[in-house]
C-alpha cells in the first residue's frame, strides 16, 4: 500500500485547505477550486506516469511540478524586488524550489537516479502534512464562521401590498457631484435616464463608512457599526468575523418576518457574499478565493502571459450574468414577496470595458492579476475608468428597464454604492471636503412606487432600508444619526 503514490493529490488538497483556513473564506467558496485543482493534479500525474512509463516516478515528477507551481510566485517576487517574505522564509522556499528542480531533472534525465522513486517517503510526508494542516484548519476562525442565518418563520402570510424589492449595489460608484469635482466626468445623462423611468436620486447621499465590509454591515444591520461592531467599523475584523456578522443581519430577519424570500446573487468578494440568504446564486465570477490561488501560484503569471482575458472575462461575464439573474427573478411569478440583493463589482477597478463595450484588461486593481505588473499612466487610467464606468452604468440601466417592464407589480429598486469612488488617491484627510466626498459621497437612487420621496436628500446608508421598511411594511424601525467614520473608527464629520 505504501507504494501507491497518493502524495500529489494529498499535497494539493493540503495546500487548498491551508489557504481556506488562511483566507477565512466560507468553505463553500472553495468547492470549484478543489474540483479544478484536484482534477488537474490527477491529469498531471497520469500524464507524467505515461511519459516516464512508471507510475511512481510519474507521481514524483508531478509532485515536483506542483511544488514549483506553488512556490514560483513568492520566489519570483523576491527576485524582482516586490516580494515581502522575511529572509528566513525566502531561504526555505528557495531550498524547496531548488530541491524540486533537482528532483524533476534527475527523474527525467536519469532513470532510477534515486534508487527508485521515493514514493514511501513522499507518501509519509504528505500524510504528516495533512495532519498538521488539518489540525491548524480546524482551529481557524473561518470554519466556525458559518454562512447560515436563523431560519425563516413558518407560514408567514404575505402582506397584501408588500412589493418586491431589488437592491443593485454598484461597488464604489461615485456620487455625480463628487465625480465631476474630482475628474471632470459628467454622468448627468445616466442620472436623467434613471429619473425618466421613475427614480428619485438623492443628491447628498452618504455612506457611514469608507470600506465595503463596514458599509454593508451598516446597511444590513440598519445601525452604525461603531456602536455594535467596533472591530468592523475600525477595519480590525477579519473576513470570518465580517462574514459571520453579515450572515445574521437585521434586514433579513425583518424581511422574513414579513413573508419575504431573500435571494442574494453573489459578488466575487467572498467576505461579503451573503450565503445566508434563502437562495444564493453564484454570479459566475472568479471569486476572491480563486483569485487568491491564482495570484499565489504560477497560474497567474502564465494566464496573464497567454491572455489577460483568461482572468478578466469571468468578471465581465459575472456582471452580465448577475443582471440576467435579476431579470429572470423579476419575470418569474411568486407567491411570496421577494428581496433580491445583487452586488456588482463595478465601477470599482479593475477597468473592464472601453467606451464601445469592448473588453479591456488592465491589471491595476484586479484580484486575479499577478504581482509586479506596472500601473498605467494616471491620465490613461482615469480615461479608461470613465469609459468602463459609463458602459457599466449602461448595462445596469438596461437591466433596470427590463425589470420594470417584466415585473407584474411595480417593484422597489434601490441602486446604491457602498462608499465613495476612492478616486483622489492620496491618503485621505477627512477634514478636507474633497477627501470627505471621495470617501463618503455614495450614489443612491430609488424607485419607490406610491411613495413621495421616501428618502431625504442627505440620507446615510444605515437609514435606507429602515426608511423603506417603515414606509412599505410598517416595520417601525428607529433611524440612526447620519454620521460618518474613518477607517480607524473615529468620526469624520462633514467639513
Amino acid at each position: 500500500m505504501t507504494r501507491l503514490p497518493w502524495h500529489p493529490l494529498l499535497i494539493t488538497a493540503c495546500y487548498l485547505v491551508f489557504n481556506v483556513a488562511d483566507t477565512g473564506v466560507d468553505p463553500l467558496a472553495a468547492g470549484r477550486a478543489f474540483l479544478v485543482a484536484l482534477g488537474f493534479t490527477a491529469l498531471l500525474q497520469v500524464a507524467a506516469s505515461v511519459a516516464l512509463r512508471d507510475g511512481e516516478r510519474g507521481a514524483t515528477l508531478a509532485t515536483a511540478i506542483l511544488l514549483l507551481a506553488i512556490f514560483w510566485v513568492p520566489i519570483a517576487g523576491i527576485a524582482d524586488g516586490y516580494g515581502r517574505l522575511p529572509a528566513v522564509e525566502a531561504a526555505v522556499l528557495a531550498i524547496l524550489v531548488a530541491a524540486a528542480l533537482i528532483l524533476a531533472a534527475r527523474l527525467v534525465l536519469r532513470r532510477g537516479g534515486f534508487g527508485g522513486a521515493p514514493t514511501g517517503f513522499l507518501n509519509a510526508f504528505s500524510v504528516a502534512l495533512a495532519v498538521v494542516v488539518g489540525a491548524a484548519a480546524l482551529t481557524a476562525p473561518g470554519w466556525a464562521a458559518g454562512s447560515s442565518s436563523s431560519p425563516r418563520p413558518a407560514d408567514v402570510p404575505r402582506a397584501s401590498d408588500a412589493p418586491d424589492i431589488f437592491v443593485l449595489l454598484v461597488d464604489g460608484h461615485p456620487r455625480p457631484d463628487s465625480l465631476l469635482e474630482q475628474t471632470g466626468h459628467d454622468i448627468g445623462p445616466f442620472v436623467d435616464a434613471l429619473m425618466d423611468v421613475g427614480f428619485d436620486v438623492a443628491p447628498e447621499a452618504r455612506s457611514n463608512y469608507r470600506w465595503t465590509g463596514a458599509s454593508l454591515y451598516s446597511i444590513l444591520e440598519m445601525t452604525l457599526a461603531a456602536s455594535s461592531a467596533p472591530e468592523i467599523a475600525s477595519g480590525g475584523a477579519g473576513a470570518p468575523e465580517i462574514r459571520s456578522a453579515l450572515a445574521d443581519n437585521a434586514a433579513f430577519h425583518t424581511l422574513r418576518a414579513h413573508g419575504y424570500r431573500v435571494t442574494a446573487i453573489g459578488p466575487p468578494y467572498e467576505h461579503v457574499a451573503l450565503r445566508s440568504a434563502d437562495e444564493f446564486i453564484d454570479g459566475g465570477y472568479l471569486n476572491s478565493f480563486e483569485c487568491h490561488l491564482i495570484r499565489r501560484t504560477v497560474v497567474g503569471p502564465l494566464a496573464w502571459a497567454v491572455s489577460p482575458s483568461l482572468v478578466g472575462d469571468p468578471r465581465r461575464g459575472g456582471v452580465t450574468q448577475s443582471l440576467d439573474e435579476a431579470r429572470a427573478i423579476a419575470a418569474a411569478e411568486s407567491e411570496q414577496p421577494r428581496f433580491v440583493w445583487v452586488h456588482l463589482p463595478v465601477p470599482h477597478i479593475p477597468v473592464l470595458w472601453d467606451a464601445e463595450g469592448r473588453a479591456v484588461d488592465i491589471a491595476h486593481g484586479s484580484d486575479c492579476a499577478p504581482q509586479g505588473i506596472p500601473v498605467p499612466d494616471a491620465a490613461d487610467m482615469r480615461a479608461a475608468y470613465h469609459a468602463s464606468l459609463d458602459h457599466a452604468d449602461g448595462l445596469v440601466l438596461e437591466a433596470i428597464r427590463d425589470i420594470l417592464t417584466s415585473a407584474s407589480e411595480p417593484p422597489v429598486i434601490l441602486l446604491l454604492s457602498d462608499h465613495g469612488g476612492h478616486l483622489v488617491g492620496s491618503a485621505p484627510d477627512h477634514r478636507q471636503p474633497v477627501h470627505w466626498r471621495d470617501s463618503f459621497a455614495a450614489f443612491l437612487a430609488v424607485h419607490a412606487p406610491g411613495e413621495e420621496r421616501p428618502l431625504p436628500d442627505d440620507v446615510s446608508l444605515a437609514n435606507v432600508l429602515p426608511s423603506l421598511f417603515n414606509a412599505y411594511l410598517g416595520a417601525g424601525i428607529p433611524l440612526v444619526d447620519d454620521r460618518t467614520f474613518a477607517t480607524d473608527g473615529t468620526e469624520a464629520p462633514e467639513p
